[in-house]
């Protein structure tokens, strides 16, 4: 899953913590941390430090990947723009279906 917010952050503790069929005491406990801090995490809200963070998916078997983000597909005009005119040419002469 690709992460953007806290919500998102929060959502896939909320998940895995279930599915592991851990409390969010237990997850707490083992984390070293509040079961209020766990449910405000799950929640979207609160104080959410990294290293904090980092025990949780620890407890949960889960990593981290940060990467930069995904670039959307350029545009038809940004696709033709980045095309040697020339090609461009030939490409429009072609006839249709063919």
């Amino acid at each position: 899953m690709i992460v953007t917010n806290e919500s998102d952050i929060g959502e896939v503790v909320r998940r895995r913590r279930l599915a592991l069929g851990l409390s969010q005491t237990q997850l707490a406990e083992q984390a070293a941390t509040t079961r209020q801090w766990v449910s405000r995490l799950e929640q979207g809200r609160g104080d959410v430090t990294v290293s904090r963070l980092l025990a949780i998916l620890d407890v949960l078997g889960l990593t981290t990947d940060v990467s930069p983000p995904r670039s959307a597909a350029p545009s038809a005009s940004a696709a033709q723009s980045m095309i040697d005119p020339s090609i461009l040419d030939v490409l429009r002469r072609l006839p249709e279906g063919g």
